[in-house]
């Protein structure tokens, strides 16, 4: 539209980001691998995107310990970690290239989430798939969610 004051101030007319801005809504769900190797990933990474508001569905496959997903730093279990933790479109996913990296912050409007999503009181959250709420954006050096507020477990 022309200035039109609803249209989004940041969105050129161009259809990729149409696309993106189409999904990432609760009833239609970013996935995991668009994160990991899709293409909300790229566009995340190559134009330095952050898309608020952005729901994202995966299975709770374990954590990174360290401040950039790797190989070595990907843990595939429950552990000694409050801060992230690792989701995938398969519960039993063990390739951290198939993983978008989740912050789990302290506060005061994300403590709920964290609380109920991190592997350290919640061993038992491995394996569950859960639907998470934050900002989808760079983080550990990959496209992953950011200050995630809200969460509801599937199934």
């Amino acid at each position: 539209g022309d200035n039109n004051p609803e249209d989004n101030p940041n969105k050129d007319d161009n259809e990729e980001e149409e696309d993106i801005l189409h999904n990432g809504y609760e009833t239609s769900p970013y996935l995991a691998s668009d994160l990991a190797t899709g293409y909300v990933g790229k566009y995340i990474i190559e134009k330095g995107a952050a898309i608020s508001n952005s729901w994202v569905v995966g299975y709770i496959v374990g954590y990174v310990n360290g401040t950039k997903l790797t190989e070595k730093s990907a843990v595939f279990a429950a552990g000694n970690k409050e801060t992230n933790i690792l989701i995938a479109d398969t519960p039993l996913e063990t390739d951290y290239t198939n993983c978008a990296p989740v912050q789990l912050s302290s506060g005061t409007s994300y403590k709920a989430a964290r609380e109920a999503l991190n592997l350290k009181i919640h061993p038992e959250n491995i394996g569950r798939k859960v639907k998470l709420l934050g900002i989808a954006e760079k983080y550990m050096g990959c496209a992953g969610i950011k200050n995630t507020r809200e969460y509801k477990f599937i199934e």
